[in-house]
């Protein structure tokens, strides 16, 4: 029977490829242990008590990404920390300040509820971005005439 191993050669490029995880990842880490731990109860009534099933649901990985982060084997990334709010029904910032910044500067519409945008069908989404060209050509346009600027 064969056994798939690893190289330990090319553990250095395993590791370079996760990065370096740092004392404010591991804290990370700790608080969204934390919040699955304690969310257990939820997370049966919706089907996704397990890590795997999580993953899948909420676009962070299989069972072995979703046990990375927990344990701060892995360095959280916004992708992963979006998944984990959006299923543990919390905020970003509630285990990652750093990440809840970076995604605060990568969403530009602060009046605009982007749980709600996202959860919107492909479809749906794409009316909406038709809708706001619409409204920035017709910005556009108003500015001309009145020549103003943006």
């Amino acid at each position: 029977m064969r056994q798939n191993r690893v190289d330990p050669s090319a553990m250095g490029e395993i590791e370079k490829k996760r990065g370096k995880v740092t004392a404010e990842n591991m804290q990370e880490a700790a608080r969204l242990k934390s919040l699955w731990d304690n969310s257990a109860d939820a997370r049966r009534e919706r089907g996704v008590q397990s890590q795997g099933a999580f993953g899948a649901e909420f676009g962070i990985g299989g069972q072995a990404a979703v046990g990375f982060f927990l344990n701060g084997h892995t360095a959280l990334s916004l992708k992963a920390a979006r998944g984990f709010a959006k299923g543990l029904q919390c905020q970003i910032s509630d285990f990652s300040e750093r990440l809840a910044q970076a995604d605060a500067a990568a969403w530009p519409f602060a009046l605009v509820d982007r749980g709600r945008y996202e959860a919107l069908s492909p479809e749906a989404r794409g009316a909406v971005q038709l809708r706001m060209l619409d409204a920035i050509a017709e910005l556009e346009r108003a500015a001309l005439k009145n020549g103003t600027e943006m």
